[in-house]
């Protein structure tokens, strides 16, 4: 399973992240491309090799003709996504990014999520940040985020709200559940960009668990006496079977549209698999029951996110033992571009495949054809 590493000894910015996925062999004029589905008019992107206080890196920057942040709510941002020409499974993830974002900017101002006037964060810079790291990893076929201990940095940082305590509340409130510490220099190392791409995609782990194939860094801003980079092993992990819980609930009256949002919710958070069951309470009443498999090590989280997502009162979970075959996703030229395929090993040695539904629905959208057509032919 390909995997990344997320050393973040001197914090973690949205535009380091996507610098070092640059030096890993993400094509710049690729992501030209893709960031232009968004739309976000006029600006020019920033792509070069630095050396920042000893170490080589990649910095990657966004610059505007007028220096001014738009000020943006969650639904301005949510709207420019759904109204890109990106993936529906990248269009998903940075809603759910900038949705994460919003909840903690919401809480540390005492406001909502609908209420909250985006700043810093709702410029095009941020956006154009989130969404090449989510198409970045899509691209490069990373399928595990790792990360270590947080350097935040320290002292008081100059923003909208005026000076506030680094790091910075948002990012305070983000980083919850992760190691971390300030160091020894005084600036804002972890941006809340950086913090919440860490709570969205990351997971926590004291050692390196990849056998590592490349190391690269991609550069912040700032000179400092340190090397202010972010450092990212690449590698393969093999995937290993926590324990697993498989959790339900009863909803009789939940929209079908919640569901379908608070499923999707579930795998970008984590969860190995969800479905729904359709079933019928006491009194005859239809209702749908909504189910998801998660390690333990997740269990809480998803727990919480239904409990505070849904009308739902309580859940219930037993732990669980499976059996899985061996994968690994490869790519695969047909005759109308080419997809994603998942490849299963099964233990006589013979293989399965399945190209995956997002690219098959993209070529049926892109050729005029229908779905099945595309399957068949693969």
């Amino acid at each position: 399973m390909k995997s990344i590493y997320l050393d973040c000894f001197s914090g973690i910015s949205g535009n380091m992240f996507l610098g070092a996925l640059l030096a890993a062999g993400l094509p710049f004029s690729k992501l030209e491309q893709e960031l232009q589905k968004l739309n976000l008019g006029q600006y020019k992107l920033v792509c070069e090799k630095v050396n920042k206080a000893g170490i080589g890196a990649l910095y990657f920057d966004v610059e505007q003709p007028h220096h001014h942040h738009e000020h943006r709510h969650l639904a301005d941002i949510v709207g420019i996504i759904n109204s890109s020409r990106l993936s529906d499974a990248v269009k998903g993830k940075a809603v759910g990014v900038f949705t994460e974002l919003a909840q903690a900017e919401a809480k540390v101002h005492g406001s909502t999520i609908d209420e909250v006037h985006f700043h810093e964060v709702g410029a095009i810079d941020t956006i154009i940040d989130v969404v090449g790291v989510l198409w970045g990893l899509e691209y490069l076929e990373i399928e595990k985020v790792y990360c270590g201990r947080v350097v935040t940095g320290s002292g008081y940082v100059e923003c909208a709200h005026g000076t506030m305590p680094v790091p910075a509340p948002a990012t305070a409130e983000l980083l919850q559940g992760l190691p971390q510490e300030k160091g020894r220099i005084e600036k804002e190392l972890t941006t809340p960009t950086g913090a919440v791409l860490l709570k969205y995609l990351a997971e926590y782990s004291p050692e390196i668990p990849l056998t590592v194939e490349r190391i690269v860094y991609g550069a912040g801003k700032m000179d400092l006496n340190i090397p202010n980079v972010l450092r990212v092993y690449f590698g393969e992990v093999r995937e290993q079977e926590g324990e697993l819980y498989e959790v339900a609930t009863n909803l009789d009256d939940e929209s079908g549209e919640i569901v379908a949002f608070v499923c999707q919710q579930l795998l970008t958070a984590g969860a190995k698999d969800v479905w729904t069951e359709p079933i019928y309470m006491k009194k005859g009443r239809p209702a749908v029951k909504l189910c998801y498999l998660c390690d333990k090590s997740l269990l809480h989280q998803l727990n919480c996110y239904v409990l505070e997502n849904t009308r739902a009162l309580g859940v219930r979970f037993h732990s669980v033992e499976r059996q899985v075959l061996p994968r690994k996703i490869v790519l695969q030229n047909t005759p109308f571009g080419t997809v994603h395929v998942k490849v299963g090993t099964c233990p006589s040695g013979k293989t399965k495949s399945a190209p995956e539904y997002e690219d098959i629905q993209k070529l049926a959208k892109e050729k005029g054809l229908s779905v099945r057509e595309i399957y068949d032919s693969i």
